[in-house]
């Protein structure tokens, strides 16, 4: 009878707990924001976990400076002369490590770039130091004296951007940038300013937004001065409200239900140039394209009013890469939007903004390999080609508008491939393979001044 007395005042202990977590959590009382934190952590916790077991992504180095040296790597290249002259060098940044690489078409390293995360924060007030999560080159961009602009994301951290560093051509800290920006960062070729992206919690719901889940990690538009002195910041949620396009934070992706807190997950960002502008006659000059991932939508922001003035969604699932084109359309890395014979596949497209039709498209299926389920990235060349980073598969290839491949860069880890054993398309990626291509930008010759020095 004691026993059974015991197990009914637990019980009973249980239930006036869950009400008592309930009522907090309804009426968004303390410990609300404990509770809702830990929720938080949890979901990422778990994300990290599985990004390393089932998604088979790579792994970092044991610190900071260990990394992986590009020259350790086994390159297969091929390309067609007659093609492949959209540019004479490759950009390359990967998810093993804090650098960058410059190769030629034969896959040579002409130059390589390094800047370890705590070398170039060495007491980051932004970011949590506690643990000692490992940050890599998510994006770089090179200017024609040899400086290199790059933006850390961390494996193992919520929020996972973790700043931008410029350093010079002998990779010398020349600024940083120690704010929570990442993914991608857009370099305007005539001001020199810098457009990049940001995330930070927030813990309550702003008025009208009490339906979406906190809390919740904002993405901000941020422009930072060419020496990265932050000039304007505006939040992503206030471009929505009071326009047409309010809705879509609630048309939340099935294929990241387990993160909500994470609304948008913005992972591109362009400025329209003014020699595109006549293409594009519906947007100003200067209009920001952004990609929202956990959306399955990309819009266009008003320069002036910070308000969404465009958007659309429905046609691919989970893209990277936005980017205004000389042709008048938009092109995109669709990731899992096409479906054949029972699985998803990637694609590139070319999306007509007046008339939403699909305009070109380079699409994966059994017999054309391709597919990235996360990360990825596509170029619009001058030759009319495209440059893509399929970046699970660990390369690089340019097709042209035939859809017929002209070149192609892969990279093989000697110590994560058994023998001559090549990686094939879908998941054979090992956990540990140090090769996930996270960028890939051409430069002609004449953009690149310093290596004539």
């Amino acid at each position: 009878m004691q026993r059974l007395y015991f197990s009914l005042c637990l019980l009973g202990l249980a239930i006036l707990t869950f009400i008592a977590g309930a009522v907090a959590m309804y009426y968004r009382v303390s410990p609300t924001s404990l509770i809702e934190n830990a929720l938080v952590a949890a979901e990422s916790v778990e994300e990290i976990w599985r990004d390393r077991t089932s998604h088979s992504v790579s792994l970092p180095g044991e610190d900071d400076d260990a990394g992986v040296s590009y020259a350790t790597f086994d390159k297969e290249v091929f390309g067609d002369e007659k093609y492949a002259d959209g540019g004479d060098y490759t950009l390359i940044t990967m998810r093993s490590s804090p650098a960058a690489s410059l190769v030629d078409r034969h896959g040579k390293e002409i130059h390589r770039w390094r800047m370890p995360f705590r070398k170039a924060f060495p007491s980051p007030k932004h970011v949590n130091t506690k643990f000692n999560f490992r940050a890599y080159f998510a994006k770089a961009h090179v200017f024609p004296n040899g400086d290199l602009l790059a933006i850390y994301i961390s494996i193992g951290d919520t929020p996972y951007g973790y700043g931008m560093v410029k350093i010079d051509k002998d990779s010398n800290v020349l600024w940083t940038y120690a704010q929570n920006a990442h993914h991608d960062f857009y370099v305007d070729p005539k001001t020199g300013e810098i457009w990049t992206i940001l995330h930070q919690f927030l813990q309550r719901a702003p008025s009208g937004w009490e339906g979406l889940q906190y809390p919740a990690l904002v993405d901000y538009i941020v422009r930072l001065s060419p020496d990265g002195k932050e000039l304007e910041r505006f939040s992503i949620l206030d471009s929505f409200i009071d326009t047409p396009y309010a809705l879509y934070l609630y048309h939340y992706s099935p294929k990241w239900d387990g993160k909500k807190w994470d609304w948008t997950h913005t992972n591109s960002i362009v400025a329209l140039e003014d020699h595109l502008a006549p293409k594009f006659p519906m947007f100003k000059p200067g209009s920001l394209l952004v990609s929202f991932r956990n959306l399955n939508a990309i819009a266009v922001i008003d320069p002036l009013s910070k308000k969404i003035a465009w958007a659309t969604a429905g046609l691919w699932q989970t893209q990277h890469s936005a980017s205004f084109q000389e042709s008048g359309n938009i092109m995109l890395f669709d990731n899992t939007g096409h479906y054949e014979n029972g699985k998803e596949w990637s694609r590139v497209l070319e999306i007509n903004p007046q008339t939403l039709g699909i305009a070109w498209s380079y699409v994966g299926n059994n017999e054309n390999q391709f597919y990235s389920f996360v990360y990825g990235r596509a170029q619009g060349l001058p030759n009319g080609n495209v440059l893509v980073a399929d970046s699970l598969t660990s390369r690089i290839f340019e097709v042209n508008r035939l859809g017929n491949k002209v070149w192609e860069l892969r990279i093989f880890d000697k110590a994560a491939q058994a023998g001559n054993q090549k990686p094939e398309a879908r998941n054979s990626i090992k956990p540990g393979s140090r090769t996930v291509i996270m960028s890939a930008t051409r430069y002609a010759q004449d953009e690149l001044e310093f290596l004539g020095k």
